[in-house]
């Protein structure tokens, strides 16, 4: 698999003619192979017309020369920009051209992290969990662990799974009766277990109180 920056997750290039999109969490996108002519035939007359996907995936054919045209920087960037204005998914791949400097641009982390934030903020999980990630280990961005607490728990609270793992994670040295919420939450059975042989009695009371009434959120 073949992605934008080191994320291995939701954008999907297949070379040699094929592309798709693959979602994680609860948000997927499945694309047929790309026909040896669709950039011609069907990607540009779409992106010329306004069609977001159309211009992802006509970047993504410009960016690795499929589809039936030529590899070129400058159009992939022209149609992922393009594509950026309202598709979530050219929006996290934008952040990451900035963020690794790909498509011939330099390295600009505040651009990233600005293309980062506007996916995350259209309620889109698995952007959410992708910038919480980027925010924790402040290793293209500086670290900012309150906003990447928050993020975690929006997505979390949104249904996903490995998002309510990285917040029980995350909180657990400062918050562990919370912690232990969210790992049950999460379905991490050892890590609950883990966690429940540290605590206290009255810390275990706590965090079935916190537990049950996170249930009560979650459902």
């Amino acid at each position: 698999m073949l992605v934008f920056g080191q994320r291995a997750w939701r954008f999907s290039v297949l070379l040699l003619g094929a592309a798709s999109i693959v979602g994680i969490g609860c948000a997927t996108i499945s694309l047929p192979p790309d026909a040896p002519d669709a950039a011609e035939k069907q990607y540009l007359p779409a992106a010329e017309r306004g069609e977001l996907l159309s211009q992802y995936r006509l970047s993504m054919a410009y960016r690795f020369g499929t589809a039936g045209v030529p590899q070129n920087d400058a159009l992939a960037l022209r149609w992922l920009e393009s594509a950026a204005g309202g598709l979530t998914d050219a929006q996290m791949a934008l952040g990451d051209v900035f963020a690794y400097g790909q498509l011939g641009q330099p390295k600009r982390a505040d651009d990233a992290l600005r293309w980062w934030r506007k996916a995350a903020g259209q309620g889109d999980t698995d952007a959410q969990v992708y910038l919480a990630g980027q925010l924790e280990e402040g290793r293209v961005v500086a670290a900012d662990l309150p906003e990447a607490t928050r993020l975690y728990e929006r997505a979390g609270r949104a249904g996903h799974r490995y998002a309510r793992l990285k917040l029980a994670r995350l909180i657990e040295a400062v918050a562990p009766e919370k912690a232990l919420g969210w790992f049950a939450a999460a379905g991490a059975a050892t890590d609950s277990e883990r966690l429940r042989r540290r605590l206290s009695p009255e810390q275990l009371r706590r965090a079935e109180i916190f537990s049950a009434t996170l249930r009560g959120d979650l459902k």
